[in-house]
């Protein structure tokens, strides 16, 4: 009975009718066959699912599983069921499932399938949610990020979305592939919120990253980006700067009142404080030195623009003249018209029109004692 649902019906499969035709021409159909099928480990899971739907038309599809059975439906030739989940996958693909059907693509070595993932990863990579994104294996997440039709808003947002992929991963991560996310090429610039992430993980892990060749020169390393990216936020790092010379001030025996009172004991510190405690001494000082440069510019563009403000009144005057303003004064609100400027035309025809001064009677001083 089992063999007739095999061969017949709309549910068959060409496989085994094929094979069933050749036990038969070749020998004795009664005689017990043991026939190897080689296919993938990982797609010989989803047998089970196929033979369920061929006996008893039972089939229960989702992004997990769709792809292998795709997979064993074009292996077997179950030409029904391979349409029926053809037709869900491209149902069910959307922003929320791609990548999902991206990674189970590339395990079910379905390449038609993951070129179709990949190219909707690419155009939707920015409303992909993290957690989405994170099922994507590391060499084909290089692959979606170096595409250059990825719809992300800028460098460092992409830089902000590699972090958290990065943070998800950490154990698949490896050194080349760290390099290659971190490149230049990929990450001109780096978010300031992300900065010091980028620094202690290279740290930690992978130190030859952080001055490696990007072909940028010195500006393009990582290290070299990050304590820019640094330097935007300053100051953020006050915190963990005040936390730090405490913490030497304990180790040096100096345990004043006045240093715990100036600098705290530490508690208000986020993940990113502490990552800033844990970075090597020379990445600190990088940090410092870009911070302060960032300090004094601000300063002085505060000056600056201290030393050329406008009085409110005369302002208004260049940019709105002839307009009603108000003013406060000790006795109250006072009104007052800002006059208009006359332009060079208005003025020339002003003196024109002006009486000389001796048309106006204020002739030589003959005239005046006649």
């Amino acid at each position: 009975m089992h063999k007739e649902l095999l061969v017949y019906g709309e549910r068959k499969s060409g496989f085994f009718l094929k094979l069933f035709e050749k036990i038969y021409k070749d020998g004795n159909p009664n005689q017990r066959n043991v026939t190897e099928v080689p296919i993938d480990t990982y797609c010989s899971l989803f047998v089970p699912i196929m033979l369920d739907y061929i006996y008893e038309d039972k089939l229960d599809l989702n992004a997990m599983n769709a792809p292998g059975l795709r997979h064993v439906a074009n292996h077997f030739d179950v030409r029904h069921l391979y349409a029926l989940v053809s037709s869900f996958i491209q149902q069910d693909m959307s922003n929320m499932t791609v990548a999902t059907y991206l990674e189970q693509a590339q395990l079910s070595h379905d390449q038609e399938l993951s070129d179709i993932a990949m190219q909707m990863s690419v155009q939707s990579f920015n409303m992909i949610s993290d957690e989405e994104i994170s099922k994507i294996p590391p060499q084909i997440f290089q692959q979606v990020v170096s595409d250059q039709n990825l719809n992300v808003p800028s460098p460092e947002i992409l830089s902000q979305r590699i972090a958290t992929y990065m943070r998800a991963r950490d154990q698949d991560i490896d050194d080349e592939s760290f390099f290659f996310l971190t490149h230049a090429n990929i990450l001109p610039k780096i978010h300031p919120s992300e900065a010091i992430f980028y620094l202690s993980f290279a740290s930690k892990h992978f130190p030859s990253a952080l001055e490696g060749d990007n072909d940028g020169g010195y500006e393009g390393t990582l290290q070299r980006r990050c304590v820019v990216a640094t330097a935007a936020d300053w100051n953020k790092y006050i915190s963990p700067i005040q936390h730090d010379i405490k913490r030497k001030k304990k180790n040096s025996g100096n345990r004043s009142d006045t240093g715990q009172r100036l600098f705290g004991n530490g508690s208000d510190l986020d993940e990113m404080g502490y990552s800033y405690l844990a970075l090597p001494a020379l990445v600190k000082v990088d940090i410092l030195q870009e911070a302060l440069l960032k300090a004094s510019l601000e300063k002085k563009e505060k000056v600056f623009t201290k030393s050329h403000t406008f009085n409110p009144r005369a302002k208004a005057q260049i940019d709105n003249p002839g307009t009603e303003f108000r003013s406060s004064t000790p006795n109250g609100r006072k009104k007052f018209n800002v006059p208009k400027i006359p332009t060079q035309e208005q003025l020339r025809e002003l003196r024109s029109d002006t009486p000389s001064r001796r048309d106006r009677g204020m002739g030589s001083r003959n005239n005046l004692l006649s």
